[in-house]
């Protein structure tokens, strides 16, 4: 008797994928709301005043102000990642987050190639006088320490919003839809939840856009997300601590250097900063164009099909 091969219809496939991001999602959202109004509920009979500020409304932001909230959706997201992973018999490096490997080498090139993009943005847009360093925003020891917390910061960041978008959905979805179809889907839902944001701008966008496009790019080519996460994280404390420029419209408090930016949006950023500039676009179409170029051999414990 000949073996019968059971194909699942795709429909049915899709419906199974969306399901379980969903789980997914309700799970990290479950976690992180309990988290949080544990810890208002601490703050409130402490005496603490808590007043409620809404995002558009924020101009500067402070590191702890940021990795308060980053650390709760860390949380919730890796837990409800880590939960999955059990739920089907596998582990959180299945799903792009080898975090006991996190740092080492794929993550530090990520870093280091995330800095270089970033700088040779900001240095183009010198070049060109839409940008202008007028020297250190913040001296001494507070140099050290704000410069310390913005990398925390960031590195926090970059986790949630690469375990978040990059990681158990998409890897979810290129099981059972393919690859790229999955990666543009999540990329979408990167960019809409970012169009919100104060001072962000059509360019704006278009980079959100590209940059998500980039680092599933990184993803197929890597295997996990140690790279993504690396370059993510350098790329937001380049602009925002070292630089000092708006990011999607917030300044941080605390900068290494203070530069001032002019001149018409496409060259200067305008109100988003420098990731909103034609530079940022072309700096992550070489940095694609490097990777593509690059000989890599996928993690072996890739969950990737």
């Amino acid at each position: 008797m000949s073996d019968v091969v059971t194909v699942t219809p795709s429909w049915r496939r899709s419906l199974y994928a969306a399901w379980r991001i969903f789980l997914f999602v309700l799970i990290a959202l479950g976690i992180g709301t309990v988290l949080g109004g544990i810890v208002l509920a601490v703050l409130h009979f402490s005496g603490t005043k808590i007043s409620a500020v809404s995002r558009s409304a924020i101009r500067t932001i402070q590191a702890p102000q940021l990795l308060a909230g980053e650390v709760l959706a860390f949380i919730g997201l890796v837990s409800s990642t880590a939960l999955m992973a059990r739920w089907e018999g596998r582990t959180l490096a299945d799903f792009g987050f080898p975090w006991r490997r996190l740092f080492t080498l794929p993550f530090w090139i990520g870093l280091g190639t995330g800095f270089i993009a970033i700088v040779c943005v900001v240095v183009a847009m010198i070049l060109c006088g839409t940008a202008h360093v007028t020297g250190l925003a913040t001296n001494g020891p507070a140099l050290v320490v704000q410069a310390a917390l913005w990398a925390l910061t960031f590195l926090i960041v970059a986790i949630v919003e690469e375990v978040g978008f990059r990681g158990y959905p998409q890897f979810t979805l290129a099981a059972n839809v393919g690859f790229w179809p999955g990666a543009l889907a999540m990329t979408l839902l990167f960019t809409l939840l970012h169009v919100g944001n104060a001072g962000e701008s059509p360019v704006g966008v278009a980079g959100v856009f590209a940059v998500g496009l980039l680092f599933c790019f990184a993803l197929r080519r890597f295997g996990d997300l140690r790279w993504p996460i690396g370059f993510h994280a350098a790329w937001d404390w380049g602009q925002t601590c070292f630089f000092g420029t708006r990011d999607s419209g917030m300044f941080a408090s605390g900068s290494i250097l203070r530069t001032e930016t002019s001149g018409p949006s496409l060259l200067s950023g305008g109100s988003a900063g420098p990731e909103a500039t034609i530079f940022a676009l072309i700096a992550l179409g070489a940095t694609a164009a490097v990777i593509y170029r690059c000989r890599v051999s996928r993690t072996v414990s890739s969950g990737l099909p």
